[in-house]
This record gives structure tokens, sequence and C-alpha cells, in this order.
């Protein structure tokens, strides 16, 4: 039993009450029907310490209730998930050991459904180390540019670390990455950790002795696409860096007179203004050296003043009754993404966050902004309603049929998120019954229906049942009549 506000409700097994802060428990509802586990199957083995973990839909779900577990009396928990959309959930890496897990279905309310059956496997033991091969740089490489590109190959789904910093591993388990370097003699160190936790480390050592003629140097921050191609929105864009001391920096494009000199100052730094004319352009930058020496780089750059893109992989429900709103989707161009201001993380471009909705309009602003701040705003609304129809009123005319004569049979409604169509409603005359659907009409909020009775039906007529839904979902049954 669950009392609250002078209220008593009593449950029998599978049935739920809602009891929100400050109000009276509502009716009883059912819950949702127990969780089919698919995978891994029951009792088996892994060498992947990240488990995939799948399951079965269930019918009318809102989310899904994760339990995982060291015990099958789930005292001893590794990790619980409440409210996952999909039928499926990478674990992350696990120590070895024998788990057990189990899924709940969630209403909309979130109350959980019939607790399904309880599966294990197990993590064992993987003990050999992921092979790792470095193709570039070779031992003892003699290098005069920097970066410095490393590439090789390693176990698919293995960690890579290249002077402690992670490097992607590829599918195929290649990698590639580059490292600044500075004149010395140098080594760097690589580690690769699978998926069981077994490490393999590898080491270059090499000697830089860089190009006195590779002596321009530009800021980290300048936006670029590439080494060498600067990406910018304004017309023209400042290019700065460090060379040489005193040393001449001479701007020419292709075919055409200079376009712009300057001059570093004492400390090296110089700032070089490039005009940017539409798409992309090359551009030739000579570094006049005070002893005379002169050196050539190549650089490009490009217009940017298209936003980034905002695309949802489905369209968000105008109404809904379910308080949690999955937004799934891709920003393509975009570096940041915010939702009502609050930052989202964006992977290779996609986003998945989740809202929880508050009764009546959510106004929901994304707004993505590219590498030179090109900005690009979706607006979205949704309105959460879980209110059911109320019943205003209702007649049937004549209140008893004659032999031959339609009954004309209208039931007033009222919702906040609008009314569905067709009603399904049941009369009674003279004691037998007739399954009939009423109709919305050009009256706001009321149904109707001119229902033609058997030739011999006469009798008291009256409405026993209607039952109306919201284009949100909530349905309302009202028994009517003796």
């Amino acid at each position: 039993r669950v009392a609250a506000n002078g209220r008593e409700v009593a449950l029998g097994r599978n049935e739920a009450t809602l009891v929100r802060a400050g109000q009276r428990p509502s009716d009883k509802v059912g819950i949702r029907a127990a969780a089919v586990l698919l995978a891994p199957p029951d009792n088996g083995q892994t060498v992947t310490a990240d488990v995939g973990l799948r399951w079965a839909p269930v019918e009318e779900a809102a989310g899904y209730w994760l339990e995982l577990a060291h015990d099958p009396g789930f005292q001893r928990m590794q990790l619980s998930r409440w409210g996952l959309k999909d039928t499926g959930f990478a674990t992350g890496e696990l120590p070895v050991g024998t788990y057990y897990w189990r899924v709940a279905a969630l209403d909309r309310f979130g109350l959980p459904g019939e607790r399904g059956a309880t599966w294990r496997f197990h993590v064992r033991v993987d003990q050999a180390p992921p092979f790792l091969v470095i193709t570039e740089p070779p031992e003892h490489a003699t290098l005069t540019r920097s970066p410095m590109p490393v590439r090789g190959q390693t176990e698919p789904g293995a960690r890579l670390l290249v002077d402690g910093l992670s490097v992607a591993v590829a599918g195929d388990g290649s990698f590639a990455t580059e490292v600044a370097l500075t004149p010395s003699n140098g080594q760097i160190r690589l580690q690769a950790t699978d998926p069981a936790g077994n490490v393999t480390e590898r080491q270059r050592t090499y000697r830089f002795v860089p190009d006195e003629a590779d002596v321009l140097r530009f800021d980290a921050g300048l936006p670029q696409l590439s080494p060498r191609h600067f990406v910018t929105r304004q017309d023209p864009v400042s290019l700065t860096g460090s060379t040489l001391p005193g040393a001449r920096l001479l701007l020419r494009a292709a075919g055409q007179p200079l376009r712009e000199a300057t001059y570093a100052d004492k400390d090296g730094r110089f700032t070089l203004n490039v005009p940017v004319t539409a798409g992309t352009a090359e551009y030739g930058i000579e570094v006049v050296q005070r002893s005379g020496r002169t050196s050539r780089e190549a650089i490009t750059v490009s217009l940017d003043r298209d936003p980034p893109s905002i695309g949802l992989d489905l369209p968000p429900p105008a109404i809904t009754a379910v308080e949690w709103l999955p937004l799934r989707g891709r920003a393509e161009g975009a570096v940041t993404l915010s939702l009502n201001g609050q930052p989202v993380q964006l992977i290779d471009g996609t986003f998945d966050q989740t809202v929880t909705l508050v009764p009546g309009i959510n106004r929901l602003r994304l707004e993505a902004t590219d590498l030179v701040g090109n900005v690009r705003v979706a607006n979205v609304e949704v309105r959460l309603d879980q209110q059911a129809p109320e019943l205003v009123g209702y007649r049937v005319s004549p209140p008893r049929a004659r032999p031959g004569q339609p009954l004309r049979v209208e039931v007033q409604a009222k919702d906040a998120s609008g009314l569905r169509q067709l009603a399904p409603a049941r009369l009674r005359v003279a004691g037998v019954e007739y399954d009939q659907f009423l109709e919305l009409g050009a009256v706001p909020g009321t149904y109707a229906a001119t229902v033609l009775l058997p030739p011999d039906a006469a009798g008291p007529a009256e409405l026993r049942e209607v039952e109306i839904e919201d284009y949100a979902g909530n349905k309302a049954r009202f028994s009517l009549g003796r």
C-alpha cells in the first residue's frame, strides 16, 4: 500500500503508482514486460574487456535500465545505467572476472518494468602482448625537417601512446601522426595496450639537423586545414610567426607583382597581411636574411564564410509524452557545439545528447561554430504533455431510439496538445451494445457521429464508454451511464 496526501493505493505484482512531490499517488498502472537478453550468451567467455551487451526491444518501452554486478544478488555493482534509448551498451574496459547483468524496460514516467532473467559472462586473461611495428622513421634517422612523421601498425583495438600522447588507431591497426622536433639527438617512445591490458613498447632514436633554409615558423594558433594551408573568414588575414631576427619577408603570387612586404623584429617576430580572394589562393614567401641568403616557402590561403551544418538523425517530435528527448546528429565542419549555452561533445562531427524535458513548451537552441568562427543556429521546440484528455460533456439524442430512426452522439473533450481525429465509443440501446467511432468535427473539441441502428432497434439509448487520445499519445477511457 502506498499513501500520500490523504490517498492510498494498493498495488499487486507488476503494478505501480507514481507519486510526484507534493501530490497524491496516481492510479495503478501496469509496468513494462521483461526484457529478453541476447548477447553475450549466458555463461559465455570473452577476452575483450570492452563487452557489448545487447537485448531485444520491449514494446512501448521509453528507455531501459541496465545493471552489471559482480554477484547474482547485485550487491557489488560494477555499473548501473538508467534511461538508455538503444537496445545495446558497451561496458568499457572491465577487469578479469565473472559478471552478472540484467535489463528492465522503463515507461514514459521512468517506472522500471519486470525484472528479466539474469545472465552472466566471464572476462578471462589475455596475456599475449599486442604487436607493434614502426615503419617510419627508421632507427637512427637523420632528419632535417620538423614535424617528423611517425607511422606503423599495431593490433586493431589497441590503445596507442606516442611520447605519452594518444594516437588514433585505424580499424586495420595502422596509425600515423607527427612529432615536433628540436635540434638535438632524440628518441620517441611508442606504447600499445590491448583491450586486456597487455603492453608492448618500442622506441626510435634520431638526429635532428634542421635545414637552415627552413627558417619560417607560423604560430600554432592560426586556423589551418593542414600544414601551411590557412583558412579565414576575413580579408586580409594576418599571419604571425617567427623567423630570423631582422629578416625581410616578401609575399608574391604566381605571375603577379609583389603583394606584401614586412620585416621581422629583433626577436624574429613578424606579422604578414595576406589578401584573401574568393575560394583558395596559393602564395610564395621569400625570407631574405641579413646575410642576403634567401629561402622560399609556399602557403595556401582559403576563404570560408559558410557556417557549419547541423543535421539531426531524426526530427524531434512537436509533442511528446516522454520526459527525456535524445538529440543525435552531425555538425559538419564544426569544432564546438552548444545546447542552450552548454557545451555538447563532438566526436568526428557527430553528437549524441539527451535532454530532460519539463511540462509545456521546451525551447532548444543548438549553436555550432567552425574553425574560423562561422556560426550556425538550429532552434527546436518540443511540448511535453503527460496529461490525458479531459471529458467536458456528452449527449445522445434522442434519448430513446425508435425503429428506423438514427441516433446522434456527441462528446465534448479538451486537451492542451490537441485531440486525435477518431474516438472509439460504445452505445447501449435496449440492452444491446454497439461499437462506433466518433469523429472530431469543425467545432473544436467536439466528437460526433450519426448512428444507424438495425430496423428493429428501439428503447433507451445511452453512451456507455468512450476512449479519447491526444497527439502526445496520452489516452483516457471514460465509463459512462448507469
